[in-house]
């Protein structure tokens, strides 16, 4: 599934991480939000493919049970 990040243009990706796990609606409104805001800063949206935590599990295997 794909999710967005706004991100702090010119740091690392993880460290400029300003809001996580948005539609990419919400994020084009955040990040301009964000540049109303703060306009000496420039933002920078990221596109990152989520997995549910439920898709990291491995789950049961029937033929061990």
């Amino acid at each position: 599934m794909l999710k967005y990040r706004v991100v702090l243009k010119g740091t690392a990706s993880e460290n400029g991480v300003e809001f996580d796990l948005m539609d990419q609606e919400e994020a084009f409104q955040c990040m301009m939000s964000f540049r109303d805001l703060y306009p000496e800063n420039t933002y920078d949206i990221k596109e990152y493919n989520w997995i549910t935590p439920e898709g990291k599990r491995l789950g049961r295997d029937p033929d061990l049970h």
